[in-house]
């Protein structure tokens, strides 16, 4: 509805509006339509003038139906529009298919399976185990997983069409796929795509997920035996023509053609030997494509008009050979060999012209014309000719540029430079003209390896010192609040540089060469790249080496040499702890050193701070908002939200450069002053020869807009307010947890998994996976959050109960462990795998856990979890549409059947679609009957599932750890050990038994006075002994007390 109430054609745009009208009728907005999209999406991209009523536009369109996660139609189109009259279907390629994913999924685990958790390879996994004693069973995990399926009377789900879920008769539907291409609104090619039609050995691989062999591979590899081909083309890809009768009895036609004739002729030969794969081909493309737009004076005696035509030729005669070598070293190869004479690769010609033509009596069709060039008097001064040789210094190929051709005095305006070229007379032509001392053939060669163990763990403190060395200005101090305030930043970024210990290191490297082979002297091009980060990407140090042959009349070899390191600010996942955690580091930390040249070297020395300026403005109206009732809590986090990044970057530059470099860097910052004449001030300073710095500062609130200020050694420009194309938000310091890297595949993983649907569960309410949310409070029996219900071997459960408070336990089963998460009483995350506590860092990885101290990351193929003790954030993988069950919902992306029971059956009880997944054993019996006689299911909207979850986080309150004094008339006692207690204005809603012990001392002693003068100074301290405390207490006792595990507001 969008693109047609942009569409230059009128019928589209008043359907447009009919559309907004129903839709407004349905309550449907902008903000709700992606529930009903569920992935659909259409996409236009127009080519045409207003002005004109021409043009092309082209259309991108899938269409994602409930059972299926991949979309059952995939359509790419042109259409064309001529004279405001739209024709469609002029050219459309479209995919209709039906379960053609599972032969994805077959593939996908296949190449998987090798590095099934992250680097390491599950077999490897697996000897580790058995050589350290483990004693696990993946078949006794699997029979837990299989228990829980009978015990729960789960039926089993399968992708089959959602009108016929129910039935007990459904099968799943074979994979099933149909291309088409339609031309001129006619169907010209229908290939279908199923098992039966597919080669049998291509079956194996894609059907049944089997691994190719060697043997197999060279087979495949041996149906391209140098076959020669030759393709063939011609169509008009614009047909349009037009003829309006006029007073005069003569009717003027108007004719709009694009022809295309193309050809491609050739071979392709493949050889596979010991894991190498070399292709070798010689492809001749041609193709000659002509814009031709006519207009004419139809008569019986004569015709007349005036055309424009646009004529571009292509000639590519390709001799090359790839190579790639898998076996060892991993490297690819492409040799392209160079034409011996001289060929045309392109050519150009535009040609305005009138025409008149007699009628031959006979056939009533016209003779050869008379034609004129029209010449535009007013460009005649523009003309000019080419006549250039490029490339021979270069890479010793001469490629000869000439021909006619009128250009604008204004070369930055392409709308004047097409026009220039539409309405004169031009022909460029582009050649080859290899000489006896030109290369023979360009070799390119790509090597490199990736996530290559890195043995230095202290490389990140070479950053040390980074402020004391560069120093920057505070020019907009007075209207941002900085993030830090009153603190040395290299005192307490080398601080952080000292504790920060990454847990691994990664070298990754890439070498690309552009040789030139034979000729009188070989040219070359290098370039050579090594990044060395930690697994989180936090810290990374790059060296990037380019050279190349000398160029031009230099003498030496030309080189260029960067040096980089930059620190990437922690993220946290709730904008809560945003704030509470300082220590982290908040800012990009980035310097980056460079130096180039040849005979004469030039050199940029680049210190880069970003960091979070929050407007004083918007921090007041946060804070008054914050004030308020708790239903506006939403709302400041939504506005905290919104400046949560990196939106202050200062730039301190140091440089040597030679007088045209510094020329350049003038001109760009003149042209910039030109453009933004109206928002800019310039101030005369006297800076320092060889330095400049700049302040880039992005509007918070817009994120399209930018304030730039820059200090050259003469003059000091303020811009404000440039406007961008489109928002920027850098460095977003709120988002999802990012999982550790360790291959290829868990980064490929780790993009992927952005777009998985997400459900949100904790004490007291759940958001499914499809975004319907509803109030169902967990008990001290295991709930099934999500569980594969594909088959009666599921591949995973995710469970979790209720423990003290709002504190879960977590329990996931998968068919090769039982990992258990659950915090304990000092709040600390517990982690156990097959019953026994796992703390060590990199065992935990090996499980593909990744464990923070604040939540657990727990990534497997099929699932995700994230688990910080009260809330679970459970991310599914798309194939499991359809085929998942649990208190998660029915995933489909349909909110109709969100409440399947474990039977298959779609209920609106809730209470019963959370009992149908309920684990019952005799000691959460109790309190099972307790909630479900308490306890109200009800559905809840976003809004107030959102305003809940503030409503909570103001209402309820963790309780406090401080030292509890006790005083008597002679002497006052101190706790060891900091004791829980609600924080002020708050009471206890739930209390357990502890054991505390007391040191007593005498009131009048020192110790007693400095420790309670301690405890006044900070209430909220926790009091810190000496080890030789209760050698001069007085005495000591243990009592038991009632300490609160949950505080509520009162």
């Amino acid at each position: 509805m969008k693109h047609m109430s942009e569409s230059p054609i009128k019928i589209e745009k008043q359907l447009a509006k009919h559309l907004k009208s129903l839709l407004q009728l349905a309550g449907v907005t902008e903000e709700t339509v992606h529930e009903f999209l569920r992935g659909s999406r259409f996409v236009r991209v127009p080519f045409y003038t207003i002005g004109n009523r021409e043009g092309l536009m082209s259309e991108f369109e899938s269409m994602v139906g409930p059972d299926n996660y991949f979309p059952k139609q995939l359509s790419a189109s042109i259409d064309t529009l001529f004279s405001g009259i739209l024709e469609k279907n002029g050219v459309e390629l479209t995919l209709n298919q039906e379960n053609l994913e599972n032969w994805y999924q077959g593939i996908y685990n296949m190449l998987r399976e090798q590095f099934r958790f992250g680097s390491r390879k599950y077999s490897e996994l697996q000897s580790t185990r058995k050589s350290t004693g483990s004693h696990d069973s993946s078949e006794e995990y699997q029979d837990r997983v299989d228990s829980m399926y009978s015990s729960l009377k789960i039926k089993k789900r399968s992708r089959g069409r959602f009108w016929d879920m129910d039935s007990d008769s459904n099968k799943e539907i074979q994979p099933f796929g149909m291309f088409t291409f339609r031309f001129a609104d006619v169907d010209y090619m229908i290939l279908p795509v199923e098992e039966e039609i597919l080669p049998e050995f291509i079956k194996e691989y894609i059907v049944s997920g089997k691994k190719p062999t060697i043997r197999e591979i060279e087979d495949i590899v041996k149906l391209f035996q140098g076959k020669h081909f030759r393709m063939q083309a011609a169509f008009n890809l614009l047909d349009h023509s037009v003829k309006v009768p006029t007073s005069m009895g003569l009717p003027i036609r108007m004719l709009h053609v694009l022809p295309i004739l193309g050809s491609i002729d050739g071979t392709i030969k493949a050889k596979f030997n010991s894991g190498n794969v070399v292709v070798e081909s010689q492809i001749h493309t041609l193709l000659t494509a002509t814009h031709l737009k006519r207009v004419e004076i139809w008569c019986p005696i004569v015709m007349t008009g005036a055309e424009t035509s646009q004529t571009i030729e292509l000639n590519l005669p390709l001799n090359t050979e790839w190579k790639l070598e898998t076996s060892g070293k991993k490297s690819f190869v492409m040799l392209v060999k160079i034409p011996e004479h001289k060929t045309q690769i392109f050519g150009l010609h535009t040609l305005p012209l009138t025409y008149i033509a007699d009628i031959e009596k006979t056939t009533q069709l016209p003779r050869m014309p008379s034609v004129k060039t029209i010449e535009n008097n007013r460009l005649q001064q523009q003309q000019r000719s080419v006549d250039t040789v490029y490339g021979e210094m270069i890479f010793g190929v001469p490629v000869k540029v000439y021909g006619d051709i009128y250009m604008p005095h204004d070369v930055t305006s392409y709308k004047k430079i097409i026009n220039t070229l539409l309405t004169s007379e031009n022909h460029i032509h582009v050649e080859l003209h290899p000489t006896k001392e030109s290369p023979r053939e360009f070799k390119l060669v790509i090597d490199g390896e990736a996530f290559t163990k890195h043995t230095d763990m202290s490389t990140h403190r070479q950053l040390k010192g980074f402020y004391s060395k560069a120093k920057f200005d505070d020019e907009y101090e007075r209207h941002y609040q900085p993030e830090t305030e009153d603190e040395d930043d290299n005192e307490r970024f080398d601080s952080f540089l000292n504790e920060y210990e990454p847990s691994k290191m990664y070298k990754h490297q890439a070498r690309i060469q552009l040789l030139t082979v034979g000729g009188r002297t070989e040219k070359y091009a290098k370039l050579e790249a090594e990044a060395v980060c930690d697994e989180r990407v936090k810290f990374c140090q790059s060296k990037i080496r380019v050279s190349s042959s000398p160029i031009n009349k230099e003498n030496h070899e030309w080189s260029m040499k960067i040096d980089a390191e930059s620190f990437y600010p922690e993220y946290v996942s709730r904008i809560e702890d945003l704030e509470k955690s300082s220590k982290k580091n908040r800012k990009f930390v980035a310097k980056v050193d460079m130096e180039w040249g040849s005979d004469r070297k030039q050199e940029i020395n680049f210190r880069i701070n970003g960091e979070q300026f929050k407007p004083k403005q918007w921090i007041q109206k946060i804070s008054r908002v914050e004030h308020q009732d708790y239903t506006y809590s939403s709302l400041a986090e939504k506005m905290k939200l919104k400046i949560a990044f990196l939106n202050k970057f200062d730039i301190s530059v140091d440089y040597k450069l030679q007088p045209h470099g510094k020329g350049l860097f003038n001109r760009y910052l003149a042209g910039l002053k030109v453009v933004e004449l109206l928002s800019t001030r310039v101030m005369p300073i006297n800076g320092r020869d060889g330095s400049f710095f700049a302040t880039v500062v992005i509007d918070p609130i817009t994120h399209k807009h930018l304030n730039v200020t820059v200090k050259t050694p003469t003059e000091k420009v303020l811009i404000d307010s440039i406007r961008l194309p489109y928002k920027v938000k850098p460095f977003e310091l709120v988002r999802d947890s990012w999982t550790r890297s360790n291959s290829v595949m868990d980064i490929v993983q780790s993009y992927g998994s952005k777009s998985r649907p997400e459900c949100k569960v904790d004490a007291r309410k759940v958001q499914t996976f499809d975004e319907v949310t509803f109030k169902a409070p967990l008990t001290k029996c295991y709930s099934v959050l999500a569980k594969d219900c594909s088959s009666s071997t599921p591949k995973f459960a995710v469970l979790m109960k209720k423990l003290k408070g709002d504190d879960m336990k977590l329990k996931m089963i998968t068919g090769r462990q039982i990992i258990e998460v659950y915090p304990d009483s000092d709040g600390k995350l517990v982690v156990k795998i097959n019953g026994d506590r796992v703390e060590s860092e990199q065992a935990l990885l090996d499980y593909g856990i990744d464990y923070s101290k604040d939540e657990v990351n727990i990534n497997t193929n099929d699932v995700m979890v994230r688990f910080n003790g009260q809330k679970a954030n459970i991310k599914l993988a798309r194939s499991y549409k359809n085929s998942q069950c649990g208190i998660c919902g029915h995933y489909n992306d349909d909110t109709e059947d969100e409440f399947r029971m474990a039977n298959n059956e779609n209920t609106y009880d809730l209470m019963g679609f959370h009992k149908s997944y309920t684990l019952e054993d005799k000691d959460c019996k109790s309190d099972l009957e307790e909630t479900y006689r308490s306890e109200k299911y009800r559905h809840m909207d976003s809004d107030e599932y959102n305003s809940s979850e503030e409503k909570e986080q103001k209402t309820t309150k963790k309780p406090i750890e401080k030292t509890q004094v006790t005083e008597y008339m002679n002497t006052v006692c101190f706790s060891q050990k900091p004791v829980k207690e609600c924080p002020r204005r708050t009471e206890p809603t739930e209390t357990e038994e502890k054991k505390i012990t007391f040191q007593c001392f005498e009131r009048d002693s020192w110790e007693a006075r400095e420790y309670l003068r301690e405890i006044r100074h900070n209430p909220k301290g926790k009091l810190e002994m000496p080890k030789d405390a209760p050698n001069k207490s007085k005495h000591t006792y243990t009592e038991t007390i009632q300490v609160p595990v949950l505080c509520k507001a009162y």
